[in-house]
């Protein structure tokens, strides 16, 4: 029961942020944004997430998953309900960043959680869940754009979470497993300490996680940008691009992501698809003709991309410590956007050389992750 409904909440919880995170960046772009600024507010707020490992280590001694989900969620709707009455670069900065940092305490409980109703597929159903849900939020972009503006978006965003924030609420049993006993002042040292409770090979693995997210966080914005002017600047086509396109393969991505991560384990396709965005970050920043470069920017790679990482975390840990080691994954990843954020300004003077550059990243993530499965194999 707690399987299907942590899927169920993955779906809305999708729709609401497939409506968010792809229009965020043109909203600041139309507000007449630079590239810098728009790289900024879709990357810094991530450093949230950096203590995410305290609130893992804290679900994980006090054997309560519930409670952190559901005041993480519930504080993360309140900048996103005041999102939806300003048009200030600035404000919407602070308030993007608050809205991720109350999201970071809900996160390691929900990705600890998913682990333990469904093992390591539970990702993949997870990302299937969620790409469903990703798919409706990124069609209606352009029909409540043209009918209410960018207070439509973010009010009905909001309003979705709410509605997800409601099931899990009531429906959600909590279940009894063993904790380990440990004051709160000790927990909280631990967590800022580099002390693993992993098997071996798993700060290699952090490390290589790290670089592919720089890859990712480098890109993300860029591409999106591109594909924006590509488009002439249309939301509707923009939107359709997400909706009918990257969001309907990744459906059927997400099925195939589960399959293959059952059958062959995280090891290879983490790994393969690392490599394969190394290959199209070239090929993005030498296209310019739309219909190639939406060819290409639709292809569902990151389904296998996230569901791999979470499933190799999930099995680096320790019984006992999922929560905390899914904290630290998630540490990682936000600590990616430091780098990431030189893009931006590279972009300034040549969008495609920027885009091109993330491949060094991907290269070397490859390289750490083969040696940290490595590691954890000897």
């Amino acid at each position: 029961m707690n399987m299907l409904l942590l899927l169920i909440i993955s779906f809305v919880n999708s729709v609401a942020y497939g409506m968010l995170w792809p229009f965020i960046t043109i909203n600041i772009y139309m507000l007449g944004g630079s590239i810098p600024s728009i790289v900024f507010v879709q990357t810094i707020p991530y450093l949230a997430y950096i203590l995410s490992r305290v609130w893992g280590s804290l679900s994980d001694v006090s054997g309560n998953r519930k409670l952190f989900i559901i005041i993480g969620q519930a504080l993360s709707l309140i900048p996103l309900l005041i999102v939806s009455s300003i048009q200030k670069l600035d404000s919407i900065i602070l308030l993007i960043f608050l809205s991720n940092f109350f999201s970071s305490i809900s996160s390691p409980s929900f990705l600890a959680a998913l682990g333990e109703a469904g093992g390591g597929s539970a990702y993949g159903y997870s990302q299937l869940a969620g790409n469903i849900g990703w798919t409706l939020g990124a069609l209606v972009i352009g029909i409540l754009h043209s009918m209410y503006g960018h207070t439509g978006i973010y009010l009905v965003a909001a309003v979705t979470l709410f509605i997800s924030l409601v099931i899990f609420g009531f429906f959600y049993k909590e279940k009894d497993r063993k904790v380990v006993v440990k004051s709160f002042r000790d927990t909280i040292r631990e967590s800022f300490s580099l002390k693993l409770r992993a098997k071996p090979g798993f700060k290699l693995f952090l490390i290589g996680i790290f670089l592919a997210w720089t890859g990712a966080y480098w890109n993300s914005e860029l591409l999106k940008i591109k594909l924006f002017e590509l488009l002439g600047e249309s939301v509707e086509k923009y939107s359709e691009v997400f909706g009918y396109g990257v969001g309907l393969l990744a459906i059927f991505a997400s099925y195939i992501a589960t399959k293959i991560i059952e059958k062959f384990g995280a090891e290879k396709p983490l790994i393969l698809s690392t490599l394969i965005y190394a290959v199209f970050s070239i090929l993005f920043s030498i296209i310019n003709d739309p219909a190639s470069y939406i060819g290409i920017y639709i292809i569902p790679i990151w389904p296998i991309f996230w569901a791999s990482q979470a499933a190799a975390t999930y099995y680096f840990s320790e019984k006992g410590f999922e929560a905390e080691n899914m904290g630290s994954y998630i540490v990682a990843t936000s600590l990616a956007v430091l780098p990431a954020v030189v893009s931006g300004f590279i972009a300034e003077f040549n969008l495609n050389f920027s885009i091109a550059l993330s491949t060094i990243f991907y290269i070397l993530a490859s390289v750490i992750l083969l040696l940290a499965f490595h590691v954890n194999r000897r």
